[in-house]
């Protein structure tokens, strides 16, 4: 998840680095333009979401041989990716307990 953060940071700084770069008008500013401050924003509000997700849970470590760190899902925590004969999907380990009825 690092290195998605850092990726978005990237990507709004190259947007701020293009437009300064095209800027030819030096009369009108360094204003971006309405849409692409919409995208540098969103850009920026995820990779702060991001950074505070990592900065209040701590990394999970799988099970197995190899103990590798579990793949988090912001929004669920419980939920990661699974490699199954299908492929690999979001999914999330379950429990579930039934009572069986009585025979005499």
């Amino acid at each position: 998840m690092r290195k998605k953060s850092d990726k978005l940071k990237e990507a709004a700084k190259k947007i701020i680095d293009k437009h300064l770069s095209n800027d030819s008008d030096k009369g009108s500013g360094n204003k971006i333009p309405g849409d692409q401050q919409q995208t540098i924003d969103t850009l920026m509000k995820n990779a702060r979401k991001i950074d505070d997700f990592l900065s209040t849970n701590e990394p999970r470590m799988g099970q197995g041989r190899r103990k590798q760190e579990v793949q988090s899902n912001i929004t669920d925590n419980q939920s990661a990716k699974m490699t199954t004969s299908k492929g690999t999907i979001q999914g999330m380990a379950c429990v579930t307990a039934a009572e069986s009825p009585l025979v005499f």
